[in-house]
């Protein structure tokens, strides 16, 4: 079975859609698949963490400045140049032809689809996405988040009438590492908390890190006694200030890991971003304070959140240092809520999501 992936990353759009791609790949190749990437991942650094794994097309990026994620704008070209570029890359290793086109991103609608399905007679298209925002045509739809209501409601208008689809809806679909599901089955619930781990994902914030470390600061001089780690995403930058802070906290600090589930395994609490990170965390067992750093992470945080899966504490934007600081004491004082969160998390997410989309694909052909 031949693969061909459609994702991008980039410090604007994050690095959250092809690390579940990357996840999905991994399981797809267990499985005797061929897969290549296609895309725009300006980044080197990036770029060469995936090249060491698979192939990857890489399409022009010739107006990274029109990317705008908070308007909306995710594409640097309309989707016809960017069906018209992929095509073109496609030629350069014919003559391998995909059998399943994976697309992820928020940019690319219906109108690709079947732009692809011209192009490419007999192809299926899996498509992975949650904004349920515009139109898909696929033959598998992957949307492993959790929302209040009926999950499958919220594409039915959003799908053709005459096109008979697949779904993988829910978490028992998180597309995160296969190995993580080793440390689920290994990993006891936590009940204490003594080691505190800080990763805000791929492109981080600086300003919300800054504004986590003062709090930190102020806790630990009244006497609030943890071990602080910080993971920063390929993407993220560091301030002076950040720095500092790190140096006088004894900031165990950590750049671009390929994974984080080692330090995860690790951690009591966590402090992170929403996005995939999300659903690893919560298949390790890690209680984690949220927030979003993204308009699309904010309504699965917010259902999380009610069902005492996380403690998500709203946008980045909406940071409130008193909010923090009484979340944390409150974790630290709550060993049994620590416990019944860290169960709860790991019986939802099991780590073989990836796996069990990588065989419905499988069984698609």
């Amino acid at each position: 079975m031949k693969v061909l992936i459609r994702v991008d990353a980039s410090q604007k759009i994050g690095l959250g859609h092809l690390i579940r791609c990357r996840s999905l790949a991994r399981a797809l190749r267990t499985l005797g698949g061929d897969v290549c990437f296609c895309g725009r991942i300006p980044e080197a650094i990036v770029h060469d963490v995936l090249t060491r794994e698979f192939r990857f097309l890489e399409l022009a990026n010739e107006c990274s400045d029109c990317i705008d994620p908070n308007n909306g704008q995710w594409l640097s070209v309309s989707e016809i140049e960017d069906i018209k570029q992929m095509f073109l890359a496609l030629q350069s290793v014919h003559p391998w032809r995909p059998d399943w086109v994976v697309i992820d991103h928020y940019g690319l609608s219906a109108e690709w689809h079947r732009e692809i399905r011209d192009l490419l007679p007999g192809v299926q298209l899996a498509v992975v996405d949650d904004l349920a925002n515009r139109p898909h045509e696929p033959d598998l739809l992957i949307d492993h988040n959790l929302f209040a209501g009926d999950l499958y409601a919220r594409y039915s208008t959003l799908l053709p009438m005459d096109q008979q689809v697949r779904f993988c809806l829910g978490p028992q679909f998180a597309l995160i590492d296969p190995f993580h599901s080793v440390f689920n089955q290994s990993l006891s619930p936590r009940d204490q908390f003594q080691r505190l781990l800080i990763s805000l994902g791929g492109a981080g914030d600086s300003l919300l890190l800054e504004q986590i470390l003062l709090v930190l600061e102020q806790l630990l001089t009244e006497g609030f006694k943890v071990k602080l780690q910080l993971v920063q995403g390929a993407f993220a930058t560091e301030s002076s200030c950040i720095q500092r802070l790190c140096d006088r906290l004894e900031v165990m600090r950590f750049h671009g890991l390929s994974s984080l589930a080692p330090l995860m395994a690790t951690a009591d609490v966590s402090i992170g971003a929403g996005g995939t990170s999300t659903w690893e965390r919560l298949c390790l067992g890690l209680p984690c304070v949220t927030y979003a750093l993204a308009p699309n992470q904010e309504a699965y945080s917010e259902f999380l959140s009610h069902q005492g899966l996380i403690e998500y504490l709203g946008s980045s934007e909406a940071f409130d240092s008193d909010v923090l600081k009484e979340t944390l004491l409150r974790l630290h004082r709550n060993s049994s809520y620590l416990r019944d969160q860290s169960s709860v998390g790991m019986k939802l997410v099991d780590g073989h999501g990836s796996v069990r989309v990588a065989r419905l694909m499988t069984e698609g052909l």
